[in-house]
């Protein structure tokens, strides 16, 4: 997670632009960031 001016930028270590998400709400960059870290179900 990364923040320039209002904007924080949420990606994966080493993620590439097209999975990169923006928000301007602390609360929603965490949400996603939680979201991102947990693993996916199969």
């Amino acid at each position: 997670m990364s923040k320039k001016g209002e904007v924080h930028r949420i990606n994966f270590f080493g993620g590439l632009e097209n999975t990169a998400l923006y928000t301007t709400s602390l609360e929603d960059a965490l949400d996603k960031g939680l979201r991102m870290a947990r693993p996916r179900r199969s």
